[in-house]
């Protein structure tokens, strides 16, 4: 434990009058959770001073990378020392997912677009891998940023699969088969997935998804 870390332990976090020692070490235990997200928190911003320094790729998807990598580091920082506080910090941790949500929607210029079930290809590039999938952002991106020669077409988005799952029920099968283990057999995983398929093929393409398509 560095000096600053052990002086912020003392000061703040040491043990209370009638603490258990598991509860204690359970304290403890967060305490070098939320060091370990503050020093990746500053490596992350080292590095991403260094990249900008115009030597080093600094493109979309490593600032992508960049913004969930340090909202991960920086939430466990801040959870982590609001639950060891008893929530004294409640507000820190509403500012920051303020903050963290800002920051996404400036980078997703896609986000107004999430509801939408069909868009035409030329209204698509690789910010909207999320809503579309990597392949057909890729062909927009190749079309509206190049300007190269790519077919007429539309993309069917994420909006319109998850209406169709749940149209299919996907959402109730997954609920009544429990949490499986991520040691379960293959063959337990192969049975769920046969009967997703199923469920999917039985409801077929209608509604909402069909005419916009």
């Amino acid at each position: 434990m560095t000096d600053l870390a052990a002086g912020l332990w003392r000061r703040f976090l040491g043990r209370r009058r009638g603490e258990t020692l598991a509860a204690l070490r359970a304290r403890y235990e967060r305490f070098q959770h939320l060091i370990e997200g503050n020093n990746r928190a500053l490596d992350l911003i080292a590095d991403a001073g260094e990249k900008s320094g115009g030597d080093h790729l600094f493109d979309r998807r490593y600032l992508d990378w960049l913004v969930e990598e340090l909202c991960g580091a920086v939430s466990s920082v801040v959870y982590d020392l609001n639950a060891m506080t008893d929530n004294r910090y409640g507000e820190l941790v509403r500012a920051f997912e303020r903050i963290a949500g800002s920051v996404r929607a400036t980078l997703s210029p896609a986000a107004g677009f999430e509801w939408e079930l069909v868009l035409p290809i030329e209204e698509v590039d690789w910010d909207f891998a999320t809503v579309v999938g990597e392949k057909m952002a890729s062909l927009g991106e190749l079309r509206r940023r190049l300007g190269l020669t790519v077919p007429d077409g539309f993309a069917v988005t994420a909006a319109a699969c998850r209406r169709q799952f749940h149209a299919a029920g996907v959402e109730a099968i997954l609920v009544a088969e429990g949490p499986l283990d991520r040691g379960a057999p293959d063959q337990a995983l192969e049975r769920l997935a046969a009967r997703l398929q199923e469920a999917v093929r039985r409801a077929g393409l209608g509604g909402s998804p069909a005419r916009a398509i």
